[in-house]
């Protein structure tokens, strides 16, 4: 449904923080240095969980398809909580459909053409298609559910994606065991 201007303008009005009038050279010094620790908290994150985990005996691809690929979807689930919250579910959907397609035709070929020896073919090949099939899992759950009476998705499909979540790292650690 179409809102009335006024309707948008205040809703958008209610997400902008006030002005503490200081001055964009001070604003833009503040954003540098935020930044800058910013980064040096996630190098330090970054090398204390490394050497944690090898401390632990665990292999560098469950690292980086697990600890790396979560700290790097907090954003997106942020966002999708939010407008979940905000009564915005379409954009919610649109986000993780999105972020699984984008991951599908970029993320998870880029390495392979750029250095194709690094990566071996069983990892391309398991990683490659569970996120497709979660994808295609996704988007039929979305379609079956919108023809439904209540056209909303239960939240058991939630428990289901995770689960499935769940059995993909069980594969993982066990094919990091076999190699």
């Amino acid at each position: 449904m179409l809102r009335s201007s006024k309707d948008l303008e205040d809703e958008l009005t209610q997400d902008i923080p006030k002005d503490d009038g200081s001055s964009i050279s001070k604003s833009v010094i503040n954003r540098y240095f935020r930044t800058r620790r910013l980064n040096w908290k996630f190098k330090t994150f970054s090398l204390g969980r490394n050497w944690h985990c090898h401390s632990l005996g665990i292999d560098e691809l469950i690292i980086g398809l697990t600890i790396v690929a979560i700290g790097t979807s907090l954003p997106e689930l942020a966002a999708s909580i939010t407008s979940a919250i905000k009564g915005h579910h379409d954009i919610a959907i649109g986000n993780i459909l999105g972020s699984n397609l984008f991951n599908l035709a970029t993320v998870l070929p880029l390495p392979a053409i750029i250095a194709p020896s690094i990566l071996t073919e069983s990892v391309m090949q398991r990683d490659y298609w569970w996120m497709l099939a979660t994808t295609l899992a996704f988007i039929g759950l979305i379609t079956f559910f919108s023809k439904t009476k209540r056209k909303s998705i239960p939240s058991w499909t939630g428990y289901l994606l995770l689960m499935s979540y769940l059995v993909y790292l069980i594969s993982l650690y066990m094919s990091t065991m076999s190699i």
